[in-house]
């Protein structure tokens, strides 16, 4: 939440099985071998939903369609 009280954006853990195809088929390619620890949906303020995956102590984040978008070092 801002200092108003609005909402910025909201995140809701889902299951790894949940995310959007494209997500786990990056992570497969980039990151074989490593175990994805947790997936998120967040939709901020304006509606836009973006996808987390938390692996390796970073967080990757993804668009809408699945589409890899950032790398956040945890």
């Amino acid at each position: 939440m801002d200092g108003q009280g609005n909402i910025i954006e909201t995140e809701v853990e889902i299951e790894l099985t949940q995310l959007p195809k494209g997500v786990l088929d990056y992570v497969k390619t980039h990151y074989a071998g490593k175990q994805a620890k947790e997936g998120a949906k967040i939709t901020d303020a304006k509606g836009i939903v973006t996808y987390e995956v938390e692996i390796k102590g970073m967080d990757l984040i993804f668009d809408s369609n699945g589409k890899f978008i950032k790398e956040l070092k945890g």
